[in-house]
């Protein structure tokens, strides 16, 4: 594609890309207003033949066909569902969202600091309207939801769109390198640093933790080179941070002691990592993929379990029975974590493909990060970490606006390397 000025619908697609993301603030519906919008301004602009004949080449690519075949593979799932017609709809717009998205992502590459510049000053300005709701006024954001004049917890309200802001950190960072004045290097630096606060004061620890995760992952792939090359250097690490983990255990569990007996009791794992209600979902689930391993309840209908909707109490010890737990469901919507929910949901022939081609697709992007020190594909080494790890303890797979942040953000990321190389 040609580098002229781009049509005034191709900059309204950019810019309508830039904040879909960031607009979760205002609710999940508001992402896919945006994406709407930005997917109608491609369809409109004068870009558009150049972009999809670029883009076609790009699904030409092993990886694309990696892709579609987890996916198919996922139709027995829904073959054989509970609730067919659901598990077809969550499957059709699994493969329907990474298309759009790719599509997307790689014509906003082309205009990558017109994109990036619009995603600082979105993340920006909805971080802004969640902060003032959360401190000051929580009407606000509900009226701003088109919800009316009321008070709630908007904390709580707010912990989906904190999962997703997060996963933006990586894309500030890689806005700095992009972005060469320096306004919008220090408005990158307060987006990196803003959804962590924002995830503090809502506590979410599950979306901390995968910021942590996210920081960490990116450390590891820029220094484990660094490391490798001296050996001594990289065993005495790895002994000092085995070593430090035993202390950092026994003081975590002996702040531990909030919990009552009968959780430490009945549970299986330290419960300041895991509480007990995850434990006995988590139970319930492995116990459930043993009765149909290989294609699952269906894709999204896991629930539909006639046992979901027993009481936690109905999987007690006899004599334990806990009065704040007698009324919780033993798998309340999901199973809150990924890998079992892809296995409760798909069975094996659905959750081994796709974890196997995500551990390749991470390796593969290392290796070509550690050749190229091309930062976008640190940025989707880290968006991935903070993903999974967030999905681990929290969000359902299979939520649309889930689905969508990532997407929005890895194929933007693989769209800047992509459109480099079809420029070249």
């Amino acid at each position: 594609m040609n580098q002229s000025l781009p049509s005034k619908f191709f900059i309204g697609m950019t810019v309508c890309y830039g904040l879909a993301l960031p607009s979760l603030v205002l609710g999940p519906v508001a992402i896919g207003v945006a994406l709407f919008l930005s997917l109608l301004c491609f369809i409109l602009s004068s870009e558009r033949n150049l972009v999809w004949h670029d883009f076609v080449r790009i699904l030409q690519r092993k990886a694309v066909y990696v892709g579609v075949g987890i996916w198919l593979l996922w139709l027995p799932s829904v073959v054989f569902s509970l609730k067919p017609g659901l598990s077809f709809e969550a499957w059709l717009r699994v493969g329907l969202f990474a298309f759009l998205c790719g599509l997307l992502g790689f014509a906003c590459s082309y205009r990558k600091e017109l994109t990036l510049k619009t995603f600082q000053v979105s993340i920006t300005f909805f971080l802004a309207i969640a902060l003032f709701s959360v401190i000051f006024v929580p009407e606000f954001l509900m009226f701003l939801r088109l919800k009316g004049w009321y008070f709630t917890n908007v904390a709580d309200v707010l912990k989906p769109a904190g999962n997703a802001l997060i996963l933006s950190v990586p894309l500030s960072v890689l806005a700095v390198l992009y972005l060469k004045t320096t306004k919008w290097r220090f408005l990158c630096i307060i987006n990196v640093l803003l959804p962590f606060a924002f995830a503090f004061m809502i506590h979410s620890r599950a979306t901390l933790a995968g910021g942590v995760l996210m920081v960490l992952a990116a450390f590891f792939i820029i220094l484990l080179p660094i490391f490798w090359r001296r050996k001594p250097l990289f065993i005495f690490a790895s002994l000092a941070l085995i070593i430090s983990a035993f202390p950092i255990y026994d003081y975590l569990e002996e702040r531990a002691d909030h919990y009552m007996p009968f959780e430490k009791k009945l549970a299986y794992a330290p419960l300041w990592i895991v509480d007990l209600h995850r434990q006995f979902i988590w139970r319930f689930s492995a116990e459930k993929i043993m009765q149909s391993p290989w294609v699952g309840y269906g894709v999204n209908a896991s629930n539909y379990m006639p046992e979901a909707k027993n009481g936690l109490a109905h999987y007690l010890p006899e004599g334990e029975e806990p009065t704040s737990f007698t009324k919780s469901q033993i798998l309340p919507g999901h199973p809150h974590n990924w890998m079992v929910e892809i296995a409760l949901d798909t069975g094996l022939i659905g959750f081994l493909p796709l974890l196997g081609a995500l551990l390749y697709a991470l390796y593969i992007a290392s290796r070509r990060y550690w050749r190229t020190k091309e930062a976008p594909y640190l940025a989707f080494i880290s968006v991935n970490a903070g993903f999974w790890a967030i999905g681990l303890f929290n969000v359902s797979f299979w939520s649309s606006w889930w689905q969508l942040s990532f997407l929005c953000l890895i194929c933007f990321c693989l769209g800047m390397v992509a459109s480099q190389k079809e420029n070249a």
